[in-house]
């Protein structure tokens, strides 16, 4: 991985996100009682919508490494391999 660049980290984070949404939403079905809402409450939903803000975060982050990286990079030369 090329120094500021953050597709496939953040791709990976996305799957484990997805994921962890599909496990909850089954575990749901079969756990539904006032320690699972709990858990729900305290746990889960923070943390996705955590992973969401993070996510959608690196997006301008990202942008702006590859504007630096452009700018930076000797004329003629193509840095975005």
């Amino acid at each position: 991985m090329k120094v500021g660049q953050f597709s496939t980290p953040v791709a990976k984070l996305h799957g484990a996100m997805e994921a962890l949404q599909r496990a909850w939403i089954d575990t749901q079905q079969h756990w539904d009682d006032a320690t699972s809402e709990n858990l729900d409450r305290v746990y889960v939903e923070p943390l996705l919508r955590e992973l969401k803000e993070i996510i959608e975060s690196t997006v301008p982050l990202s942008e702006g490494m590859s504007q630096a990286q452009r700018a930076c990079a000797p004329r003629g030369q193509n840095n975005e391999s």
